[in-house]
């Protein structure tokens, strides 16, 4: 199939073929298109074949199914590289047409770290990677008198324990059955991908990511905006800290101001959101139990996705196609083993679009499927697009749109619109407890996505040596989350292993623009609405005026710099932060009162002694280890 590639690719071959392709640039605009054409036309039929094959595999995980999409998979990889080659011939910066040049970069770029023609430095890349999510994946910890738990198990322990001792126990376990097998491996990945990455041109991983966004100074853009986030996460960690040494009493917080990271409610840390319980301020305000409701007025799948479809409709955006109803997998099929992590297909033809899920009647599916249904909604927006173009303006626009209508779909305006509740008087107490909640999940994880990828540009950079990973990663975290350890760790340590966007090298700095991107919009729309009063309670349903924004603006997908989109959607050109700190400015001013007595911040380094030191800990007692945990061996 790879020998379909591009007709017109065979003649520039015939051109330049007593020359040497490093030597040769093509300045011929005509040939270009005549390329970029036949490359849209090959792209759309063979990204249709692949997901056809991935969505066989996926709703039924079989060995044949599997090994027949990494067949397609290969072929796939195969024309892209073939394609990137093809589009380097020419001499881009020199065309007039605008268009074909950005058609042309995003064909080579799209390839990623595989575009090198180094076959060897690509199997080691491929082996290095695979092997890390491998080890990350088959990784167990067995606590004393409990069964050995995957990642998943312990995620549980960690979100639900009230024992401190528990949590360190499964805290530092994790980390050690990751770290050791994973720091060598990751110290070659770094190496492989800077190298496959300099065959498109970048210095190295970090310059990759950066000119993703086209901003010119996109590292100092992205500290400018958090260090305006800094006021609010203050208070936010302050309060947080607080509620943590009321639950787990002050001898586990150092002086030093941070938290210690195994209280946070994760194995991570960065998920401050999953122990909102703990730390709600008024637990006896009144509560929509929006589950109750929904099972009471006897919804089923079908209606939470109508529902979902009904809100992207009433702002003047296509209903979803018949193909969608027809072809999606919404509930948990019983005769066979499925992947269920929600998500949303493009099986690139205009016409075919699916969600693949196994749904429940609750609160957090009515969120989900209004996402993945963006998602939709953002494919379909985007179809007329040559195929390079159908994909959000920048990597964060698809996310930003999609998690949008949570923040209108969780007001009270909207639970009376589409018949949840009757009228209700406002209550500064529900509301308090609302944006808590909502800053825990958008908020407190842009100070841990700002690190971990500082620490990871650095180490890209060669800024930060292999034998100082363990220091800096905590001196970042401690840093900018404040965030610590809670028990020594050392040079010998690697406790990014135990971090998923770390071993499966997906950047975080998506989700913090993503994040900017949200509440930029909804302020935007809720403007052009005309929406009187705080953010908050803004519900954009039925916005006309939004929806006429957004339907132009989509369509363009990545047609044009994120800059132009981002005028149509607001006005503006540029990221701030400034939307995010008005739509929280009522739960700010509240935890300024609450914190009176606080001491705001932490200090810049790490804590010089750690509380949880003088306790005795399982990896402090070799003798002790196969008591504690163990890696189950690979079944090969």
């Amino acid at each position: 199939m790879v020998k379909m590639i591009l007709i017109h690719a065979l003649k520039i071959l015939y051109v330049i073929q007593s020359a040497s392709a490093d030597s040769i640039k093509i300045q011929d605009e005509k040939t270009a298109l005549e390329f970029v054409v036949d490359h849209d036309e090959t792209y759309k039929i063979l990204w249709n074949v692949f997901y056809k094959s991935a969505w066989e595999y996926y709703t039924n995980i079989t060995t044949e199914n599997e090994e027949k999409m990494n067949r397609i998979s290969k072929n796939l990889a195969g024309f892209d590289k073939e394609a990137t080659r093809f589009a380097q011939m020419f001499e881009i910066q020199k065309f007039r047409n605008t268009t074909l040049r950005r058609q042309l970069t995003q064909i080579i770029e799209r390839s990623g770290p595989y575009a090198t023609n180094d076959s060897e430095l690509v199997q080691k890349l491929k082996r290095s990677q695979s092997d890390i999510q491998q080890t990350y994946r088959e990784a167990y910890f067995c606590l004393p008198r409990m069964n050995c738990l995957h990642q998943e198990g312990l995620e549980q322990i960690m979100r639900n324990s009230r024992d401190s001792e528990e949590l360190l126990t499964v805290w530092e376990g994790w980390r050690h059955v990751t770290g050791s097998d994973i720091r060598k491996q990751f110290t070659n990945l770094t190496t492989y991908l800077n190298k496959a990455v300099q065959y498109n041109g970048h210095t190295d991983v970090a310059d990759w990511w950066g000119k993703q966004y086209e901003m010119l100074y996109f590292k100092n853009e992205i500290a400018r905006l958090f260090q305006e986030l800094q006021p609010l996460y203050h208070e936010i960690h302050a309060y947080v800290r607080k509620r943590l040494r009321m639950l787990h009493g002050r001898d586990l917080f150092s002086r030093s101001g941070h938290i210690p990271a195994h209280l946070l409610g994760s194995l991570e840390g960065g998920n401050i959101h999953r122990i909102y319980n703990l730390l709600e301020p008024y637990p006896k305000a009144p509560k929509v139990n929006i589950t109750k409701i929904m099972i009471e007025q006897n919804f089923n799948i079908s209606l939470l996705y109508r529902l979902a479809e009904d809100f992207y409709v009433s702002l003047g955006l296509d209903p979803l196609t018949e193909e969608f109803w027809e072809r999606s997998m919404f509930v948990r099929p019983m005769d066979r083993q499925v992947l269920c992590q929600p998500s949303a297909w493009d099986f690139g033809d205009g016409e075919d679009y699916r969600i693949k899920a196994c749904t429940n009647i609750d609160d957090d599916d009515l969120e989900m499927t209004h996402r993945e249904v963006g998602h939709i909604v953002y494919y379909q927006s985007y179809k007329k697009q040559p195929a390079i173009f159908r994909n959000g303006a920048n990597p964060a626009f698809h996310d930003a749109f999609s998690n949008l209508a949570a923040l209108s779909i969780n007001t009270q305006d909207h639970h009376q619109k589409i018949g949840f509740i009757g009228p209700t008087p406002e209550d500064r107490e529900q509301d308090i407890n609302y944006l808590l909640k909502l800053a825990l999940e958008k908020v407190a994880v842009l100070p841990y996505a700002f690190a971990v990828d500082h620490w990871r540009w650095n180490v890209f950079r060669g800024l930060i040596l292999p034998s100082d990973y363990n220091k800096e990663w905590w001196n970042n975290r401690c840093r900018y989350e404040g965030v610590s350890p809670p028990v020594a760790r050392s040079s010998g340590d690697f406790d990014p292993a135990a971090h998923f966007y770390v071993t499966t090298s997906i950047p975080l700095i998506r989700d913090f623009i993503s994040v900017i991107l949200q509440f930029q919009w909804h302020e935007a729309f809720c403007k052009t609405s005309g929406h009187q009063g705080d953010l908050h309670r803004c519900n954009i349903y039925g916005s006309k005026a939004a929806g006429k924004a957004l339907r132009k603006a989509l369509s363009l997908g990545s047609s044009q710099p994120w800059q132009n989109v981002m005028k149509i959607l607001t006005g503006q050109r540029k990221l701030s932060m400034t939307p995010l700190l008005r739509f929280f400015k009522p739960l700010l001013l509240w935890l300024k009162d609450q914190n009176k007595e606080e001491n705001i911040g932490w200090a810049r380094s790490c804590p010089s002694i750690v509380p949880h030191l003088d306790i005795p800990s399982p990896m402090n007692h070799p003798h002790k280890y196969l008591r504690y945990f163990y890696v189950v061996p690979s079944m090969e």
